[in-house]
């Protein structure tokens, strides 16, 4: 499956937007073990050095472990939402499983929040300002997800973040995400 998959993205690396499009794309977490040149080739870490192999030549022995190759099909799949994005594919719920913040909001501005919320069935439950507290009834066996809408005063840039169920305000998510109380969180000015 590693195999495949790390195929897959290869073959897709066109799909993914310029923002995201380095020198390399890391597909690890720590960002120090295995990355993928635009070029296709593969950049791995092996006993300190360096080491850059065509697809073909890097499956010529085992160089992962399970574990890492877990991991790194979790950040692949994430990548691989744009070519679904790009063949119409792309569902809501994909973007609401992917792991990666940086990657969901470019889903999510390139999807339509609007229907991004629609197909979800999105309740605002609060507004304060711009932020918005959007309750998601995703999956009837599942709690409901909770969502807060925000703008980023420093890019401009809308974000949607999940918060904790038990929020009832936006002032409240969001100083969640701050690992802060509602009472704690009292920006001079938001940058």
């Amino acid at each position: 499956m590693f195999k495949e998959k790390l195929r897959d993205f290869v073959c897709s690396l066109n799909y993914i937007p310029n923002e995201l499009r380095r020198q390399e794309i890391f597909l690890d977490v720590n960002r120090n073990k295995i990355s993928i040149k635009l070029n296709g080739n593969i950049v791995i870490k092996e006993k300190h050095k360096w080491h850059e192999y065509t697809l073909k030549t890097f499956f010529l022995k085992d160089r992962l472990s399970k574990c890492q190759e877990k991991e790194i099909i979790e950040n692949i799949n994430d990548y691989l939402l744009f070519k679904k994005l790009a063949d119409k594919i792309l569902g809501a719920k994909d973007i609401i499983h992917c792991k990666n913040a940086e990657i969901r909001r470019l889903l999510l501005e390139r999807f339509g929040y609007e229907k991004f919320l629609e197909e979800l069935k999105g309740i605002i439950i609060h507004e304060d300002g711009t932020s918005k507290l959007i309750k998601l009834g995703w999956h009837e066996k599942e709690e409901p997800i909770k969502l807060v809408k925000v703008k980023d005063a420093s890019t401009n840039r809308w974000y949607i973040l999940r918060v904790p169920s038990n929020v009832k305000t936006c002032r409240e998510a969001i100083a969640w995400t701050f690992k802060l109380k509602e009472e704690e969180y009292n920006p001079l000015k938001e940058t």
